[in-house]
This record gives C-alpha cells, sequence and structure tokens, in this order.
C-alpha cells in the first residue's frame, strides 16, 4: 500500500525537525513501513493517554487481530521516533483520572503517559507487515483530563 501524503515535519518547543533525505524506493524505511501499517494515521499528539485495545481488520485478514493479554503481539517502537514510552497496562492509569481504569476488551491495553505534554509530540508503533491488502485499521482510545478540549 503507497501513501502520497507527504511527511509534514514535527514541531517540539517552537522548533522543526526535518527528515533526512529518504532513501532509494526500491529499500523501505521504517518511517514507509509505519505509514503503510497506519495507513496514514498518525497515532500522536493526543493530549493526556492513548489506548489501543483491539486492532480488528477485515473478516479474511482475521489473523491479524489482536489484542494485549499476553504482549504486544508484534507491534513495536521505531527507534528514535517516539517522543512517549508506550506501556503494556491492566485497570488504571498512574496519574488518576487521565486515562481509562481498564482495557475495552480483556484485561490489558497499550498506554502511554503524556501529562504535561508539549504540543505535537508524537508516539509511534509499527506492526508486523500485512499480507494482502489492508481495508480497514480500527482501535479504540480514550483521553481524559483537564486539558483535553
Amino acid at each position: 500500500m503507497k501513501t502520497t501524503r507527504p511527511f509534514r515535519p514535527f514541531s517540539r518547543l517552537g522548533k522543526t525537525k526535518t527528515p533526512a533525505e529518504p532513501p532509494p524506493k526500491s529499500r523501505p524505511t521504517p518511517f514507509r513501513e509505519r505509514r503503510e501499517a497506519l495507513t496514514g494515521f498518525p497515532v500522536a499528539s493526543l493530549g493526556l493517554a492513548v489506548l489501543l485495545g483491539l486492532v480488528a481488520l477485515p473478516a479474511h485478514a482475521a489473523e491479524h487481530t489482536t489484542g494485549f493479554e499476553v504482549d504486544i503481539r508484534g507491534w513495536t517502537v521505531i527507534k528514535g521516533t517516539s517522543q512517549f514510552n508506550w506501556a503494556r497496562q491492566t485497570r488504571g492509569t498512574h496519574s488518576g483520572h487521565t486515562g481509562p481504569s481498564g482495557a475495552h476488551e480483556g484485561d490489558y491495553y497499550l498506554y502511554l503517559e503524556a501529562s504535561r505534554n508539549y504540543p505535537s509530540r508524537t508516539a509511534y508503533l509499527q506492526s508486523r507487515e500485512f499480507s494482502g491488502k489492508i481495508q480497514t485499521v480500527s482501535f479504540h482510545y480514550h483521553m481524559y483530563g483537564a486539558h483535553m478540549g
């Protein structure tokens, strides 16, 4: 799956970072793989907390439906890209009243603490490579907090 959206540099504390020139198209890059895996939706800038409780794909790709009961099931953080640490969590969040009291389904979910967040900070997850054409990526997310619009 190819994405035609251009990369938009992110800003942190007023400084803009621009990525290096991408390598030739014949060699995949973590950025391109990440964009393909998330179908163009960056998991980013969500203020206080993000919850990925279930990733569901079409019926013909049911083997890719996952939860986080045993481990993070092939999802990885791309080193050098995430400005937050993802954690596999059960029960409520450590900061209190900023996240869920538990997973949407099962006991575990992926969580990142973004209290005291700076604008435009990002957190990326990368999936394993999916075979075939991806039709849908869906997930449940959760945000609470005093500064959520």
